[in-house]
């Protein structure tokens, strides 16, 4: 530091002290402004619109299967190993032959399921509700409903393209219609599940009064 002062004694001397003032503080403004911010964010921080540190994708063994509009599942898939085969790239296939794939506004067709085993009243329109909400117990619900449908008992079913829409008659009461529509008309009982399936991986599945 004493070496640069006495680099630019000469200056000081030449333009006086209200001119290196002035020399300063133009310096202090350049470095201010045309000189880029190297430090890196803190952990966690970044400028408004930075993208995020990348993460483990959805769905994937040790990641969270999903959420929707800020509302987590809290269920890793990997965590389901008595009813559900981990076959990697986020990928898990169920006894009867069900995949539950990477997918949906959930992040993971297995959240997107979940989201059906709890009701969102604020949701517009009716919201298939299932009864059961472990997620054990769900995923051999819709594995014993599945094979209802391919057995073709007590099932309508119907194509749209690469899908079918299966509306199954559970025989008893499976869930309720819940949401905006549903809490208007007391949450009504539902008995039949909509499953829509694109070969053997799930797409949805939840209760309707058909």
């Amino acid at each position: 530091m004493a070496a640069a002062f006495r680099a630019l004694r000469p200056v000081y001397d030449r333009l006086g002290t209200r001119g290196s003032l002035a020399l300063i503080a133009l310096a202090l403004v350049y470095l201010a402004v045309a000189q880029p911010w190297t430090e890196p964010w803190p952990a966690g921080a970044g400028p408004v619109g930075s993208t995020p540190s990348a993460q483990a994708p959805v769905g994937d063994s040790g990641a969270r299967a999903g959420a929707a509009h800020g509302d987590q599942t809290d269920v890793d898939p990997a965590e389901l190993s008595d009813v559900l085969t981990d076959q990697g790239r986020g990928v898990f296939r169920s006894p009867a032959g069900l995949r539950y794939t990477r997918g949906s506004v959930h992040g993971h067709r297995l959240a997107h399921l979940l989201s059906h085993a709890r009701d969102d009243p604020a949701r517009d329109g009716p919201h298939g509700v299932f009864d059961e909400s472990d997620p054990a117990e769900l995923v051999r619900l819709i594995d014993a409903l599945y094979l209802q449908a391919q057995e073709g008992r007590a099932t309508r079913s119907r194509r749209e393209r690469e899908r079918t829409v299966y509306t199954v008659d559970a025989g008893e009461r499976i869930g309720y219609v819940g949401g905006e529509t549903g809490a208007r008309r007391g949450r009504p009982t539902a008995r039949h599940v909509r499953m829509v399936v694109e070969g053997d991986r799930l797409i949805t599945a939840y209760p309707v009064i058909p």
